[in-house]
């Protein structure tokens, strides 16, 4: 008797079915193989948009949802619970509007909603990233913690960008060892606009 016909595993849109004419005595050794596949590219915890792709892991297309996000509000505030995918979502935004990322566009968005509908937008933008559960301090020395957690951010901002941001932002940087504001051009943006970009602990 043939225990199970037809088995499905579903994650995102990618199914793998198990043919109906399979033997009962090759299933094991197909869901043992099948579920081990399914851990290898299964997302959890994993917080780098980019590593996701180059892995070829399972991914629910958020991608969508950035033409909605430049229609709204210039602010947003993201409440969700643990593991509900938030610094994931922030990780695909950052990819898709770093300008360092611009050569690799088609590459890591290629095979999703926006890599074939992109807005004006895409690959135009300096990005900062804090984490501030990075910040190792206390509520005693909180403010040093964070004064040196974004000192080593802006930093690597400053060598990332080094290219495009003037000779003298990081060396204007180290001047300033308890407050941080550098305002310098961004490269001419989607339809002639130009912006100033502000940084401020």
């Amino acid at each position: 008797v043939e225990v199970f016909r037809e088995k499905f595993w579903r994650l995102g849109d990618k199914v793998l079915s198990l043919p109906s004419d399979s033997k009962t005595n090759n299933q094991t050794d197909y869901d043992s193989k099948t579920k081990a596949h399914l851990s290898q590219a299964h997302t959890y915890g994993m917080q780098n948009f980019e590593d996701i792709i180059e892995r070829d892991c399972y991914y629910v297309d958020k991608t969508p949802f950035i033409e909605q996000i430049e229609e709204s509000n210039m602010y947003f505030f993201y409440i969700r619970p643990r593991r509900f995918g938030k610094s994931l979502t922030l990780s695909m935004l950052e990819n898709y509007y770093d300008i360092n990322k611009k050569d690799k566009f088609d590459e890591i968005f290629g095979k999703l909603y926006i890599g074939q509908n992109p807005t004006p937008e895409h690959s135009t933008y300096l990005i900062i990233h804090l984490n501030f559960a990075e910040v190792a301090a206390g509520l005693d020395d909180y403010k040093d913690g964070l004064d040196n957690h974004c000192r080593l951010v802006f930093n690597f901002f400053c060598d990332i960008y080094a290219h495009i941001l003037p000779a003298d932002t990081k060396a204007g940087l180290q001047q300033e060892p308890d407050a941080y504001q550098v305002e310098v051009s961004l490269p001419e943006m989607p339809g002639g606009r130009k912006e100033d970009l502000s940084l401020h602990r």
